[in-house]
């Protein structure tokens, strides 16, 4: 078993993103991966094998993307702020009277 254990956790080749293409993809653990780990570690180990076997490709910089695309409509639909962090500001000057 310790054998199986030291063949999932070894070092692997680096992957690029293939959709932003900019950096390496990192490996996360899955909720699926979580609960098997969890419900079958009392069978010989078979959980921690399931749980490395179904971990997901993960990329920071496609993370950031896509939450920046939506972080606006979630903000004003969730929390109810609308982001003035976007709003142009008149100054005293080009205020009409």
């Amino acid at each position: 078993m310790c054998c199986l254990l030291l063949l999932f956790l070894k070092p692997t080749s680096f992957e690029i993103c293939p959709v932003c293409g900019q950096e390496t993809l990192q490996k996360r653990l899955t909720r699926a991966g979580i609960l098997c780990a969890i419900g079958a570690s009392f069978f010989c180990g078979v959980g921690l094998c399931l749980m490395f076997l179904l971990r997901e490709n993960f990329c920071q910089n496609c993370y950031r993307n896509d939450f920046n695309k939506v972080a606006k409509a979630r903000r004003r639909l969730q929390c109810h702020m609308d982001d003035k962090s976007e709003r142009q500001v008149q100054s005293s000057v080009d205020r009409p009277r």
